[in-house]
């Protein structure tokens, strides 16, 4: 469901690791589930961070609380979607 739904974009190639193409993929193509309490990152299995997740790989789970924030400002300031929701609402897409 981080991947599913008709608001996501679907991409027919790949594209190079660290550009800004390969960013916003990671974006456009993923979406968040409810996020920022320890608990509910633990029983999401951190997978409630899915653009986080993509465009730094390499980075431990524990830092996407933090980064969050930043991540979800820096995507408005350029215009890019950021899809948060419900896990109940993303099955339904």
């Amino acid at each position: 469901t981080n991947h599913a739904g008709s608001d996501l974009w679907w991409f027919g190639s790949g594209c190079k690791a660290d550009t800004a193409e390969f960013y916003l993929r990671a974006v456009l193509g993923s979406t968040a589930y409810d996020a920022g309490s320890d608990i509910v990152d633990y029983f999401h299995g951190y997978l409630n961070y899915q653009g986080e997740h993509h465009a730094f790989p390499d980075l431990s789970p524990l830092h996407y609380q933090r980064l969050h924030p930043r991540f979800k400002q820096v995507c408005a300031a350029h215009g890019v979607p950021y899809v948060q929701e419900s896990v109940w609402l993303r099955v339904k897409k």
